[in-house]
């Protein structure tokens, strides 16, 4: 009996999105923890800026992801055919996710399809494990973003499986993915500058290799997602609709601000917004009802039994209720600019409008084949991307940087720059 015919991606487990008790519940302490980054760059005369981040508190290990794939496999057969014969070892590790290598699957239920197995699948898998920073939405919009821009023949991981609805042994949201053969674009970079690196001798130009994936990252991410995203009406982050219809959709926006925990577990709207002022408003109300107690009790300690970070963003001996009534006051004069600035341009101008960006398009997020043939076989890690007003990215991507492909003048006007000065102060803990 010849093997049904099996359309990627498989949602295991139909789940609807969770309520906020629910969310909370999941955003699980012994997986997650919330830090508080803080960059070097400055707003205008602020202190600089800290960004809320979520964190491995502890990432799952080799023997939490054998346990996620025989609960998969015993619990879901034969959709997903991993009934043994297959290895699992550790492959890389970021932020908010962890990957494992799977090999040697063997391919199919014999019991049911005879020897051709129920499907098809890849000798070599990615298993990617999230922490429960932003529970179902993170992975939905993941997939969902990567189907879309899939669509637009941008090079993308194929997607197998995934579950965004944490019922397993560990609590956690996955993907099962395609491995990309090839290398990260800024891995290569390195070996090209090296001197004494593999390449020595090998009459290979760094600087053509570079600028060439800057234009091809350009191309797939500053002009072809660009001119699609040209469509979408609201801001926020990209889902799809897994019923009949399979329809994309903005709803929620992914940003760590809007998963941070609150006081109370109180539930701030994180979208989909209509306009960019409702955008603004939303992340404000959200911004002042962050549990700074909760993520500084969180933040993960040094072997001395330190916070790492300044967790709760604010000075030694600063004044919680002063903090609060600056960045009200901040608030209320920005707000009355972006205002006036919306009324005077009527809401047209480019730099406002709703555009998609990847988010985080380093070279660690770009695989690249090795010289002679250096063209990127895929672009990863779509966890980051959202619809935003076009002036909050620059068209370019982060691996572009530097080889002239700056953004456009179109996209640096008043309004936009005020904007991004009103963000970013909402991401400021001031002192």
């Amino acid at each position: 009996m010849a093997p049904p015919q099996v359309r990627f991606p498989i949602r295991v487990q139909n789940c609807d999105p969770p309520t906020q008790t629910e969310l909370v519940a999941r955003q699980d302490p012994k997986w997650l923890a919330w830090t508080v980054k803080e960059e070097k760059e400055t707003v205008g005369k602020e202190p600089p800026m800290r960004f809320v981040r979520p964190a491995w508190r502890q990432p799952p290990n080799v023997r939490d992801a054998k346990q996620l794939l025989e609960y998969y496999a015993g619990m879901f057969r034969p959709l997903i055919p991993l009934a043994g014969g297959y290895r699992v070892s550790y492959f890389n590790e970021g932020a908010t996710s962890v990957l494992f290598l799977v090999n040697n699957i063997r391919i199919g239920d014999t019991s049911r399809y005879g020897k051709t197995g129920c499907m098809q699948l890849p000798s070599e898998l990615l298993l990617r494990v999230t922490v429960p920073w932003a529970p179902h939405y993170g992975v939905e919009n993941e997939v969902a973003t990567t189907l879309y821009v899939g669509k637009l023949e941008i090079p993308v991981p194929k997607i197998y499986f995934f579950d965004s609805s944490g019922s397993n042994p560990l609590g956690l949201d996955l993907i099962l993915l395609e491995r990309i053969p090839g290398i990260p674009a800024e891995d290569l970079l390195q070996k090209l500058q090296n001197p004494q690196g593999p390449y020595k001798g090998k009459n290979v130009d760094a600087g053509e290799v570079e600028r060439g994936l800057a234009s091809e990252a350009v191309g797939y991410l500053s002009e072809d997602l660009w001119d699609a995203s040209k469509t979408f009406t609201h801001f926020g982050s990209l889902y799809r609709d897994w019923g009949h219809a399979k329809n994309f959709f903005v709803g929620p926006m992914i940003d760590h601000l809007l998963f941070a925990p609150t006081v109370g577990g109180i539930c701030i709207d994180r979208g989909p917004y209509p306009d960019w002022l409702s955008m603004f408003e939303g992340a404000f109300e959200y911004r002042m009802g962050i549990d700074w107690d909760k993520i500084r009790a969180a933040a993960p300690q040094d072997h001395r039994g330190q916070p790492k970070v300044a967790a709760d963003g604010r000075k030694t001996g600063a004044d919680p209720a002063e903090t609060e009534k600056r960045v009200r006051a901040l608030y209320a004069r920005t707000q009355k600019e972006l205002a006036a600035l919306g009324a005077a341009d009527d809401g047209e101008a480019v730099a406002m409008k709703p555009r998609m960006t990847h988010g985080d398009c380093h070279g660690g997020n770009v695989i690249v084949n090795p010289p002679p043939d250096s063209r990127i076989q895929a672009i990863i890690d779509w966890e980051s991307a959202s619809i935003l007003p076009a002036c909050m990215f620059p068209r370019r991507p982060d691996i572009a940087a530097g080889h002239g492909f700056e953004a456009l003048p179109e996209t640096k006007t008043q309004t936009s720059t005020t904007f991004g000065y009103c963000w970013s102060a909402l991401y400021t803990i001031i002192d």
